[in-house]
């Protein structure tokens, strides 16, 4: 085998579909890690689907595998291996050869789905919520979250095929792993087209991976869940109470818990489906994360608990709040490997310009910062009801 080889090279593909005026358009490469800007631009940009028989045939997916085979090091684009490589860890290239998928077509077909979407996160965008994309057509630039940008081509957005395509995909290729991400992946116009081929059981030895806000969990779902080999449900959470409202907007909270209670009641009746709740770390929930950690440990036999930083570059970074607060936060913190992931950065905003975005997320909400933001947070930005 060569040094080089990467099974996600061979069989793997990450696919966004966009409906063009003169047909159907991706945007494909092997896999997610790879770095976007580092792709030779006539390669990265959307090609022409006929069929979804022939989507493993189609460049850039074939320049990719030319490339390895001509070549002995990682393409310039998988920075992202090649970094965790450089330092001794097993990077996503290890980790996948490691796997046996001689027996399918395609190892990870990995699907964002559009932006349909119930939920107008303040760290999210119109590409990737449908709602965020009406609400801020509506406001102008000084009263909107500053990734709140309207879609100027529609087209953006995705295709409205999606879910049919993908269907065409798992009837046609015999698949190891679906991940779909969103959107949200289970309103009916992301998943259903997806679900009847479940139900019509070509996908008996497939592992699913979905990545869903949570607020659309229902019986039917489970039950078209419970007929794949194995499915891994990743619901975003981030956090609990008030504060989960003030963040997944316009969801409750207490709606969000009935769902939690539902996982409780019916995590034995379907073995194969495994749920994690994962946690954004940002400045909005940061003084909460005690709290948040507690509360899903009570859980911890019906869910794991895992947690992703927002970047340090984001204007949600939780290290554009002050050393005394991520100190004071970080000593309550019972985990280790997230204790150990807090530290104090670079501050890279003006307290003026985050004050700004505080100020506009709760009058667009019509929300009191003494009902959803935590007490030394307010105190610092001088948020007032």
């Amino acid at each position: 085998m060569k040094t080089n080889y990467c099974n996600y090279v061979e069989k793997g593909i990450r696919i966004r579909l966009y409906d063009y005026p003169h047909g159907l358009f991706a945007n494909l490469k092997p896999c997610c890690h790879l770095n976007h800007e580092l792709i030779p631009s006539n390669i990265s940009k959307p090609v022409k689907i006929d069929s979804p028989k022939d989507i493993m045939q189609l460049m850039p997916l074939q320049y990719f595998r030319d490339y390895f085979e001509s070549n002995n090091d990682l393409h310039p684009a998988c920075l992202s291996c090649k970094n965790y490589e450089n330092k001794g860890v097993d990077s996503p290239r290890i980790k996948i050869n490691n796997k046996n998928y001689d027996s399918y077509d395609i190892n990870k077909l990995d699907v964002v789905l559009g932006n349909s979407c119930n939920l107008a996160c303040p760290f999210c965008s119109s590409n990737a919520s449908s709602l965020i994309d009406k609400l801020s057509s509506k406001l102008d630039k000084d009263n909107r979250p500053e990734s709140w940008i309207p879609l100027v081509n529609k087209t953006a957005a995705g295709s409205k095929n999606t879910s049919e395509i993908v269907a065409e995909i798992l009837k046609h290729y015999k698949v190891h792993t679906l991940k779909l991400i969103g959107g949200e992946p289970f309103l009916k116009e992301n998943w259903d087209k997806i679900g009847e081929v479940i139900d019509r059981d070509y996908c008996r030895d497939l592992h699913l991976e979905v990545t869903t806000n949570g607020t659309v969990l229902n019986d039917e779902i489970f039950s078209r869940l419970s007929k794949t080999k194995s499915a891994h449900l990743r619901i975003s959470v981030d956090s609990i109470k008030s504060n989960y409202e003030f963040i997944r907007w316009p969801h409750s909270w207490n709606k969000m818990q009935s769902n939690i209670e539902y996982l409780k009641a019916n995590a034995d009746n379907f073995p194969n489906i495994h749920i994690s709740v994962s946690n954004l770390v940002n400045i909005f929930n940061f003084e909460f994360l005690p709290e948040i950690e507690q509360f899903f440990w009570d859980y911890r036999h019906i869910v794991g608990y895992s947690f992703e930083i927002k970047p340090s570059t984001h204007l949600m970074n939780y290290q554009n709040l002050p050393e005394h607060i991520i100190n004071t936060v970080k000593n309550k913190i019972q985990t280790d490997f997230l204790r150990d992931s807090i530290c104090v950065g670079t501050n890279n905003y003006t307290k003026k310009r985050l004050k700004h975005e505080f100020d506009v997320l709760l009058a667009q909400r019509k929300m009191k910062a003494s009902d959803v933001i935590g007490p030394m947070t307010r105190e610092y930005f001088e948020l007032e009801d």
